[in-house]
């Protein structure tokens, strides 16, 4: 089943994305492409060593409303139990929409 979805939602969703900057794109890509993993996880996906390069746009963007907290979990660099961070569904949903249009199915 298709879901229904305007030229403006597709708009709005755009628009959101050129206001992120570079970093912020970059860490919100990162989550998006392995949610529900730790600071920790995520800097050692991204190849830096230390989680506090990761954590400032990671907050930026929790702040936005473009992800949450997916729960809290076992970190497998640390051994500790950490917070995981996922994009929220609303974000999803826009992400999933913008995929259809690019893909031409809307």
């Amino acid at each position: 089943m298709r879901k229904r979805i305007t030229d403006t939602s597709v708009q709005s969703y755009r628009e959101i994305r050129e206001t992120l900057g570079d970093r912020q794109r970059q860490v919100y890509d990162l989550i998006q492409r392995h949610p529900n993993r730790t600071d920790r996880e995520l800097a050692s996906i991204a190849g830096v060593n230390d989680p506090n390069q990761i954590r400032p746009r990671r907050t930026e963007l929790t702040d936005k409303g473009l992800i949450a907290e997916g729960g809290r979990r076992r970190c497998t660099v640390t051994g500790k139990v950490a917070k995981t961070w996922r994009i929220t569904r609303h974000e999803q949903l826009k992400l999933d929409l913008e995929v259809s249009v690019l893909r031409g199915w809307l």
